[in-house]
């Protein structure tokens, strides 16, 4: 069964994924780039779970295009193995974390060549940074729960992932 977004729900996701190619954006204290061309659902009221997968896959695919400077303030280009390296750990995540269009993840690159994925829930923030092929620096942050919990582990690591995954979809 497909899982969609309705309008309401369509101008978010087409604001945050809204087309971004070489224009560093402020967001919170760090800037950010966006690489992905979002569909205006506003017109067509929803979007499958295969769209949404795809977009994440294109959106690392897009990060093959930055060169070094691609801010403008000297951030290094996203390693093409960080980028191989979150493609296979995308695809160990489970399924809603990378298929559900109301979770998708900010794929954002980082100014040291690595790159971030980044999902919001409510109060909820859980951030998988891929700092080399082999290594995640991880965040998690609740303002309900008075949680803050941060530390790396090996991108193999598929116990922590999963600790750190089904913190974000419990209550869901």
């Amino acid at each position: 069964m497909s899982q969609h977004i309705h309008a309401n729900q369509s101008a978010s996701l087409a604001a945050r994924l809204r087309p971004l190619i070489g224009k560093a954006t402020q967001w919170g204290s760090s800037t950010r780039f966006a690489v992905e061309t979002a569909i205006d659902r506003s017109k067509t009221n929803q979007i499958t779970w295969w769209e949404a997968n795809g977009m994440i896959r294109r959106q690392l695919q897009q990060l093959t295009l930055l060169a070094d400077n691609w801010d403008g303030d000297g951030a290094l280009a996203v390693d093409l193995e960080i980028i191989e390296a979150a493609r296979i750990l995308l695809g160990s995540l489970p399924r809603k974390l990378r298929d559900d269009p109301e979770l998708l993840p900010l794929v954002t690159p980082m100014r040291t060549g690595n790159l971030q994925f980044e999902w919001h829930r409510g109060p909820k923030i859980l951030e998988l940074e891929i700092e080399t092929p082999s290594q995640i620096h991880f965040l998690r942050w609740s303002t309900v729960d008075r949680i803050e919990n941060e530390g790396t582990c090996s991108i193999d690591d598929t116990l922590t992932i999963a600790l750190l995954t089904r913190w974000f979809l419990e209550d869901l």
